[in-house]
């Protein structure tokens, strides 16, 4: 009976499919990976989460690199677009000679599915032919599989077969055919993960499909050694994927006809017993959980497996240790070794051999989400078959988002050696795609919005995540201004606690729980250096070392903003740079030594040198002469900051090109400078917002139409640029809809913004974005759903 209904099922899948889901043969505009999560959490987040474009491992082989062609061909689970969840299967390469990617195909669009277990793997055959194994899920949705119509070609793919199938492994032996491992849900009474091959001489006829293991459950990874087939499988007891346990390999040298373990013994198949002689590694006598990464073979054939060994199915702290683990055969014994720990069961990288030297990529270290999926990439070392392990390179560093399921490809070139993608572990975000090259040294993004047909990765150099401040980034964060330390101007320099104070770390944690991950932190020249020309003063200064380490402890960026409008109380008067006892040299003077106080934090995003210089008529020099002073004087004492400078005449953004043009012929030796404005919605442009939405003639453009003359001054100009403030009241929706086109634009077009204002201080302030009595703030509803940026002046491939 339960086969019957099972072909039953089957045939009507096959008609739905055949209806509903179909290749498109149509290319993206841009490489924007698919967001997921399985919503199964627990108090320390999802199960599993994030960007799971490359997801998952048990998805063999999802990048394959060809002599023949000079290219890297690979698959991903992307989506149509940022807001989106629709599974879209992407197919594109990487041109090594030419150092380019097309816009990727869309070989097949899944429509309502959001699911990347559903994402393909790749076989390419002897003729130059490019294959994709789509995985369907249980019985619910078919596998499908599509060649293309041209060697070496993914400008167009033909459906060929459909089976039921899940978690594809396809693998081409010249001279042989195909030989594809997969899963099917057929184990009555459980979840019934088993695991099955079939095997094609042409990829169009297959054989009828056989069961290699049937303990009640499995998931698998594989391999192939000369045409020597290795698969190596967990198993699940009472069919529960959280029970995962033990470890198992079973290989076969013709085809599938015969099945033997790693002594060559035969195995009779399907596999049933829990203590089979294709055992590797008892783990559940142990109670741990196992999580299988990668499968390789060292310089002599001897399979290598790298898993990650946990004592909980859940995240956090209760699964630790989390151990990357390497089982390697050598001398006709198992030899384990451990390399490192991780946070997260499902942080999974890939596992290179180059003769004596042993590579492993993958997000061993914690992430901007620290419990979630996935983390910080780094490559570690081994010379001595696996025994001792040594991190050689931080791939990513102070990421926005956490990174995951690092693959590597069949034949992996040494300029395209792994790949992955990112996204924020713990809610809905964009996704995006990334490849290093084998020393680790170098990451390039692929372009997330294309409008040629054809670009250059996005090279990402000297970046943020890489532990200095170039902006020259591709994630550029969205972040807010803690604003407290710059309050009360008319009690200068006040008493601390009670004229002004520095936000605290609980202000961190909560923006940084919204994905703000930069922070404006105004403050006051005179508070920080008493007397011109003087020393600066040491308990300001910790107070504001103090609070950028606090930000540093949690991935987060802080711009130091001189929050002095272009003046300075001397002698008790309000006092104009360039005029009177307050010379340009004061100001140099102080930039100076602030600079040589901050040179090693590496988490200052820029040095913002004035807000919102105004009304400089009297002083003897223009603010082109005093931006260019201080800008002289901060790279005697630091090479790498970026340097922020705001426009003249309030940094309007609105009245750039009349008040602000001429900033574009200052001189940075480091060519690291940021030009910074600010935009208002209200009728006057100040932020008051001092009558209704309509009385300040707003409209719904209003914000993206204040900005423009910015944007398309730094585009002419191929600057980098920012918002260093804007905000809205919460009085009026249409407020909240006039700002959210106003980042939607700016987010396109590269500019980051930091919102005005939040801090502990700042009571009923009508754009306040702080809590208030620990709920959000309806402009946060907003502000949230940007979060970061690629900037169009990146750096290409070099």
């Amino acid at each position: 009976m339960y086969s019957k209904i099972k072909y039953l099922i089957f045939g009507l899948i096959f008609t739905v499919a055949g209806a509903d889901l179909r290749s498109q043969n149509s290319t993206a505009d841009g490489y924007k990976g698919i967001w997921y999560t399985i919503e199964q959490s627990s108090e320390y987040g999802y199960k599993y989460s994030g960007g799971l474009g490359t997801y998952t491992a048990d998805h063999i082989p999802m990048a394959i690199y060809s002599p023949e062609a000079d290219k890297t061909f690979f698959t991903y689970g992307g989506t149509p677009a940022s807001d989106k969840k629709q599974l879209q299967i992407m197919v594109s390469y990487y041109d090594h000679t030419k150092n380019i990617v097309p816009k990727p195909v869309i070989v097949y669009d899944k429509k309502g599915v959001d699911d990347p277990h559903d994402n393909a793997s790749l076989a390419i055959d002897s003729g130059g032919y490019i294959w994709v194994f789509i995985s369907g899920r249980n019985v619910s949705r078919i596998g499908l599989i599509f060649k293309s119509r041209e060697p070496y070609s993914i400008e167009a793919f033909d459906k060929v077969h459909e089976t039921i199938m899940t978690y594809p492994q396809p693998w081409w032996i010249p001279a042989k055919g195909f030989i594809h491992l997969f899963t099917q849900y057929t184990a009555e009474g459980t979840r019934g993960r088993e695991l099955y091959w079939s095997t094609s001489n042409d990829g169009v006829n297959w054989s009828d499909n056989q069961k290699l293991a049937g303990i009640e459950g499995h998931y698998q990874i594989s391999n192939v050694w000369k045409d020597k087939v290795v698969t190596a499988f967990n198993y699940h007891p009472d069919g529960h994927a959280d029970k995962r346990t033990n470890i198992y390999l079973a290989q076969t040298s013709d085809m599938g006809r015969s099945w033997q373990n790693i002594a060559g013994e035969t195995l009779q198949t399907p596999l049933t017993d829990p203590k089979t002689s294709a055992l590797v590694y008892d783990y559940e006598s142990e109670g741990k959980l196992v999580y299988l990464n990668d499968l390789n073979f060292d310089k002599e054939g001897n399979p290598i497996i790298l898993a990650i060994i946990s004592n909980h199915f859940q995240p956090g702290p209760k699964g630790d240790p989390r151990e990357w683990t390497i089982f390697h055969r050598k001398n006709n014994e198992w030899k384990k070794h451990k390399v490192c720990q991780s946070t997260h069961n499902y942080d999974m990288g890939a596992l290179y051999v180059n003769g004596d030297e042993w590579l492993i990529a993958g997000p061993t270290d914690a992430g901007p989400q620290q419990y979630g999926t996935g983390g910080e990439m780094a490559l570690w070392k081994s010379n001595d078959e696996g025994k001792s392990w040594k991190k050689i390179k931080q791939i990513t560093g102070k990421s926005v988002y956490n990174h995951s399921y690092a693959r590597r490809p069949l034949n992996a070139h040494r300029d395209f050696y792994a790949y992955w993608a990112d996204g924020d572990a713990d809610k809905f975000s964009e996704s995006r795609l990334y490849f290093t090259n084998k020393k680790g040294n170098k990451v390039w993004m692929l372009p997330y919005d294309m409008e040629n047909d054809f670009v250059k990765p996005i090279r990402i150099k000297e970046t943020f995540r890489m532990n200095n401040t170039n902006n020259k980034s591709m994630n550029q964060p969205f972040g807010v201004n803690l604003a407290c330390a710059e309050f009360a101007e008319g009690h200068i320099p006040g008493e601390y606690g009670k004229h002004y104070t520095y936000p605290d770390a609980k202000e961190l944690d909560y923006f940084k729980s919204k994905g703000l991950m930069l922070v404006r932190l105004p403050f006051k020249w005179e508070r920080l250096q008493p007397e011109l020309f003087g020393k600066l003063d040491k308990v300001e200064l910790d107070r504001i070392k103090n609070f950028i380490s606090e930000a540093d402890k949690r991935g987060m960026y802080v711009i130091l903003d001189l929050h002095n409008y272009g003046r300075r109380y001397v002698d008790g008067k309000k006092t104009i740079i360039g005029t009177d006892n307050l010379k340009v040299e004061h100001f140099a003077d102080f930039w100076e030594k602030l600079a040589k106080e901050m040179k090693n934090h590496t988490n200052i995003y820029g040095h913002g040198l004035m807000n919102e210089p105004h009304d400089m008529e009297e002083s003897e020099s223009c603010w082109f002469e005093m931006a260019q002073s201080a800008i002289t004087a901060i790279r005697k004492m630091d090479m790498k900051k970026t340097i922020i400078v705001g426009g003249d005449d309030w940094s309007s953004a609105e009245r750039w090109l009349e008040q602000s043009d001429t900033l574009k012929h200052l001189i940075d030796p480091a060519n690291n400078l940021m030009f910074e404005a600010h935009v208002y919605f209200d009728n006057d442009a100040s932020g008051g917002y001092k009558k209704s939405y309509d009385e300040e003639g707003c409209t719904p453009d209003k914000g993206v139409n204040r900005v423009k003359p910015f944007v398309e001054w730094l585009k002419e100009n191929d600057f980098k640029g920012m918002i260093g403030e804007y905000g809205v009241p919460h009085t009026d929706e249409r407020w909240l809809e006039t700002m959210d086109n106003f980042l939607s634009y700016l987010q396109k077009e590269g500019v980051n913004a930091t919102y005005w204002a939040a801090g502990p201080w700042w009571g009923n302030y009508v754009l306040r974005l702080t809590p208030t009595n620990g709920e959000d703030r309806p402009q946060m509803k907003v502000v949230e759903k940007y979060l970061y940026t690629t900037p169009n002046y990146i750096s290409s491939f070099e």
